[in-house]
């Protein structure tokens, strides 16, 4: 990966800028080689290395010398006026000002371009300051409790492993709380599906084989026996998960365990959200009184497969102890464990099901 950092206003460097995709024409792209960059905006606390190598890509990163490069076009005119965004947003492009209701904006320099060319947003934050936006500050979507969404996960390569369908309980900063009953529609790969049924490790470590193809077929099912409560953090490396079985006694239904699922950060849909399980899990008991680790020798095979990157690796060992943290200082869900431990899926509910066909074809065509 090269990085370009743009010089200020003030300095003209022979480096070529970035160049806008949307304000060109079909055919503009010959110069330079043809070549395409890609921006993409990250939080500040994620690493992009590891960010890309946890997707399979090896970034490439190597330093730019400007006597090396093509000349860049020449930058247009600043415009010799301030520019009125709306009523509200005052835009000065010579000395680079932008002020909201008479009031200097802190924006980068990126954020001023984007501003500038009318792809940014001016939000409020929590102390009712108009400024840069944050993930904090301005979430990427919230659901709606009661509808269903559909938990993917997705390899790297673009296909999807599986699909689940779920009900919205609760969306917040704190985590997407979502449940599912028996009934409920779900899609495994054919062979995973397999090994359910028929309660055979066997074909499980087959359809982790056929994974690591990047090739499988899925099939479709249906959640079966548990009631199921969801919670998973934005951009935790783990959901947790709660089972509640019959309790033996009439329709009642009791905590059977909760149980830590560790996998990739959600990325939000317009259907629900993705993610991508990594194998190994903790099984934690109801009163959370004790754990156990389980599927660490599954997790030790995709690990030889190449299924889970080192950087991967990496963020789960994080995970593990993040979680181990969280129980013993009965913190994040574990602070509310009665209160979740005494939740029951209501009757009068929907099942929740995977939708239209929109949503499968991206599954089959991934």
């Amino acid at each position: 990966m090269t990085t370009a950092i743009p010089a200020p206003a003030v300095h003209r460097s022979p480096v070529p800028r970035l160049q806008l995709v949307g304000d060109r024409p079909p055919g503009a792209f010959a110069t330079h080689g043809g070549r395409v960059a890609y921006l993409v905006y990250l939080a500040a606390d994620v690493d992009p290395v590891a960010l890309m190598e946890a997707h399979g890509i090896r970034p490439e990163i190597r330093s730019l010398d400007p006597r090396t490069l093509p000349a860049g076009e020449p930058e247009p005119a600043p415009h010799p006026d301030p520019v009125r965004v709306d009523d509200a947003i005052r835009l000065d492009r010579v000395r680079r000002l932008a002020e909201v209701d008479g009031r200097e904006l802190d924006l980068t320099y990126l954020e001023f371009e984007l501003l500038a060319h009318g792809s940014a947003e001016v939000v409020t934050g929590p102390a009712g300051r108009r400024g840069r936006s944050t993930t904090e500050e301005r979430p990427v979507r919230s659901f709606e409790v009661g509808r269903t969404v559909v938990r993917r996960d997705v390899h790297r390569s673009g296909r999807v492993w599986s699909e689940q369908a779920l009900r919205v309980l609760d969306d917040s900063d704190a985590a997407l709380v979502t449940a599912c009953a028996p009934g409920a529609e779900v899609r495994w790969p054919a062979l995973y599906a397999r090994a359910r049924d028929d309660r055979d490790r066997s074909a499980r470590t087959d359809a982790f084989d056929e994974m690591a193809t990047g090739a499988w077929e899925l099939a479709a099912a249906v959640w079966q026996e548990t009631d199921l409560l969801l919670w998973k953090p934005p951009a935790a490396w783990f959901s947790v998960n709660a089972f509640y079985i019959p309790d033996g006694d009439g329709d009642g239904r009791r905590l059977w365990n909760w149980y830590v699922n560790f996998e990739r950060p959600t990325v939000r849909t317009a259907a629900g959200f993705d993610t991508f399980d990594l194998t190994v899990d903790l099984v934690i008991a109801p009163d959370l009184s004790g754990w156990e680790w389980k599927d660490e020798d599954e997790y030790a095979h995709v690990r030889r497969l190449g299924i889970v990157s080192d950087a991967e690796h990496e963020a789960v060992d994080a995970a593990r102890d993040q979680i181990l943290a969280m129980l013993a200082e009965r913190s994040g869900v574990f602070a509310d464990a009665e209160r979740w431990a005494a939740w029951r899926w209501e009757p009068t509910w929907p099942t929740p099901y995977l939708g239209p066909a929109a949503v499968r074809v991206a599954s089959e065509d991934g």
